[in-house]
C-alpha cells in the first residue's frame, strides 16, 4: 500500500452556552447571567484552559504514537524518528447557541493550533489543509489499524482525510 503524507489533528470540543473570555496563557472565564459576572470556566483538567488542555492531550497523544508505532505501523523495524515526528496539530471547536460571541484571541499566538466556533469552518480545515511537512506517512491500513487502537469511531470522510471520534 502506499504511503501518504499524513497529519494527526487532535480536535478538544467543548459546547458552551454563554461567551467565554480569556487568552492563550491563563485561565479563561464564561459568562454567568445569574451573577451578571465572569466566572471561572473549569476544565475539570490540570490545563488552564480549553486550548492547553487540547495541547497537553497532543502531547500525551504523541508520546503514545512514538512508543506504540510497532502496533499499527506495518514497517519492519520501528522508526528511528524522533518522537517529534508524530507531533499532533491541536484544534479547539467551540460550539455555542447561534450570536454567542466569545471573547477570545483569533488564534494562539504561538501559531500552534487554531480554534474554531463553526463545525462547517473546522470541516474545511480539516478537509482542505495540507501540511507543509508531513510527520509520520502512513497506509489506509495503518490508519485503520490506529484508529482500533484508541477505539476511534469514523465520523467522516472526504476528499482529504478521515475524522474519527472517541465513542
Amino acid at each position: 500500500q502506499n504511503r501518504e503524507p499524513s497529519l494527526l489533528i487532535l480536535t478538544e470540543l467543548k459546547r458552551v452556552s454563554q461567551p467565554l473570555e480569556g487568552d492563550i496563557n491563563g485561565p479563561w472565564s464564561i459568562w454567568s447571567p445569574e451573577r451578571q459576572a465572569w466566572t471561572t470556566y473549569d476544565t475539570s483538567e490540570q490545563s488552564m484552559n480549553p486550548y492547553w488542555q487540547a495541547v497537553d492531550t497532543g502531547n500525551a497523544l504523541k508520546e503514545w504514537l512514538w512508543n506504540n508505532q510497532s502496533r499499527y505501523l506495518n514497517r519492519a523495524t520501528p522508526s528511528s524518528e524522533r518522537e517529534e515526528a508524530f507531533k499532533i496539530w491541536p484544534d479547539l471547536l467551540i460550539l455555542s447557541p447561534p450570536g454567542t460571541r466569545h471573547r477570545l484571541p483569533f488564534r494562539p499566538s504561538n501559531g500552534y493550533g487554531r480554534w474554531f466556533y463553526d463545525i462547517e469552518q473546522w470541516i474545511h480545515h480539516i478537509d482542505s489543509w495540507r501540511p507543509k511537512d508531513s510527520n509520520i506517512d502512513l497506509t489506509p491500513d495503518e490508519i485503520e489499524k490506529l484508529a482500533g487502537l484508541l477505539n476511534l469511531t469514523r465520523i467522516w470522510s472526504g476528499g482529504g482525510g478521515e475524522v474519527f471520534s472517541v465513542p
